[in-house]
């Protein structure tokens, strides 16, 4: 019996001493992943920050993933460093932190303010909720900042609960190895499925889980569901608020923007009990509206639409279809609130309600907090006020110059605010790049604006308008048609 645990015992050391070296060469190299397991998506989020040496030997915190972001891990006497917290609009999704608007806001303050160490630190997450962004406020207030922003909402209410995995599972996801395991499958079911695969889609630790149930009919929130997620959502943001100020910074909350104008809501719903005959009523005069506007006849079209909404106002649609009528008659104002209330009435849906940007207004009234309007600022820029494709490349994630705009806000603010000094004591003559430029020089950001519509039709089941978007850029990148089943 000796004998044989002995035989055993060798090999079991060498295997365990092989790992061991693997697991620190991972280290050693600096490579780490970020993975999802145990019901939970962001299972080792934290710390986002690691120690590291920069590229001129100065020793800096860079953040994990594939995206440049650091800052100095001494903060300089002259330095004057702000945090923007957020979701993946914040990290820059489908173009990258570079062109994110914490980039641009960094080249900005630079400009502005010479003699100053400015770090614009981008600690945004794709797909992220508040409950994870308030753990990695806990992180960033030891950094010394001096401001912090939050710039968030979009996800709570399509984002899966808060998993609590097991202590076993959190040690095995610290472990370079596990990662490494993880993220192989992950690629090697890509590679075999391709990289939109619905059936991913449906794990309980996909981030898209959620918007795919809600669009599909399964999971609808309900109005105290609702509630809860945009209690919960104040309640993180209060804490959030707190966390900076008991560090020393000032916070910033800003309210969210979004493309009402040109994205369809993701999904709609009659309300209950709505009888049968009621609702061959109400399909033939939405039917009848649709086929009036697209032969120029307004007004009927917009009689038609009421006729509808007589019947049942809930559906998301009817308001987005109204709006369009709407804005084709000049009459903006109403079609600016009809494109809202049809996000509102979204059962995904594609976008925080508008309650959530009260709700941030008066937490920031009354912890007298400064709030920076962005989604006023948007609609400033956009013709009659009505935000659409110009500032977002779909329902939320803003394009260059939606980027751009969204930097111009929070630099105003932070001048307003006299951090870190007034701005009549700023420098003029940052000019924003031209974002048609900046398209025609990197295709591969227009390739990635498709792709961002194509996963985002994909996620709420809408297979045809995918389709429409695959083949509408296949012309200049083919390979985007086989994206889509």
């Amino acid at each position: 019996m000796r004998r044989h645990v002995r035989a055993l015992l060798g090999p079991a050391l060498v295997t365990l001493g092989l790992l061991a070296a693997a697991e620190g060469g991972l280290r050693l190299a600096g490579w780490e992943a970020r993975i999802a397991a145990g019901g939970d998506p962001y299972l080792n989020l934290i710390p986002l920050f690691r120690p590291a040496i920069g590229r001129d030997g100065v020793a800096v915190l860079h953040r994990r993933g594939p995206e440049d972001v650091t800052f100095l891990a001494r903060k300089p006497a002259n330095g004057f460093r702000l945090f923007v917290l957020g979701e993946s609009s914040v990290e820059g999704f489908p173009y990258g932190a570079p062109w994110s608007f914490p980039a641009f806001l960094q080249r900005r303050l630079a400009s502005a303010l010479p003699g100053t160490t400015v770090e614009v630190v981008n600690a945004g997450v794709n797909g992220i909720a508040s409950w994870d962004i308030r753990r990695i406020a806990e992180e960033i207030v030891r950094y010394q900042p001096d401001v912090v922003i939050l710039y968030a909402g979009h996800n709570d209410f399509t984002a899966s609960d808060q998993q609590q995995p097991g202590l076993l599972l959190r040690f095995r996801a610290r472990l370079r190895l596990f990662q490494l395991a993880t993220s192989t499958r992950t690629v090697l079911e890509k590679w075999r499925r391709g990289p939109i695969d619905v059936r991913r889609a449906e794990r309980e630790a996909d981030p898209f889980r959620a918007i795919r149930q809600h669009a599909s009919g399964r999971n609808l929130l309900s109005a105290d569901e609702r509630r809860h997620i945009a209690e919960r959502f104040e309640a993180d943001a209060r804490a959030i608020v707190e966390l900076a100020r008991r560090a020393g910074a000032v916070p910033l909350l800003v309210s969210l923007g979004q493309n009402l104008r040109d994205q369809e809501p993701g999904a709609s719903r009659h309300r209950p009990g709505l009888a049968a005959a009621d609702l061959a009523r109400w399909t033939d005069r939405v039917a009848a509206g649709g086929r009036a506007a697209r032969d120029g006849q307004l007004a009927a079209a917009l009689a038609a639409y009421a006729d509808a909404m007589g019947i049942d106002s809930r559906p998301a649609i009817l308001h987005f279809r109204m709006g369009r009528v709407l804005e084709r008659l000049g009459r903006s104002a109403a079609a600016r609130t009809e494109y809202r209330r049809a996000s509102d009435l979204d059962a995904v849906p594609l976008g925080a309600p508008s309650s959530l940007n009260a709700r941030l207004e008066r937490l920031a009234a009354e912890t007298g907090t400064p709030f920076v309007d962005v989604a006023r600022a948007l609609a400033e820029v956009s013709p009659h006020g009505l935000v659409g494709s110009p500032l977002f490349v779909d329902h939320v994630h803003p394009t260059i110059a939606g980027h751009q705009r969204i930097a111009a806000a929070l630099s105003d603010a932070l001048g307003r605010l006299g951090l870190p000094r007034p701005a009549a004591e700023w420098s003029a003559g940052y000019r924003d790049p031209d974002p048609r430029a900046v398209l025609r020089e990197h295709p591969d950001l227009v390739r990635n604006e498709h792709v961002a519509r194509i996963v985002i039709d994909m996620s709420v089941g809408q297979t045809r308008a995918a389709r429409h978007e695959a083949a509408r850029a296949a012309a200049r990148f083919p390979d985007l048609r086989r994206l889509v089943p």
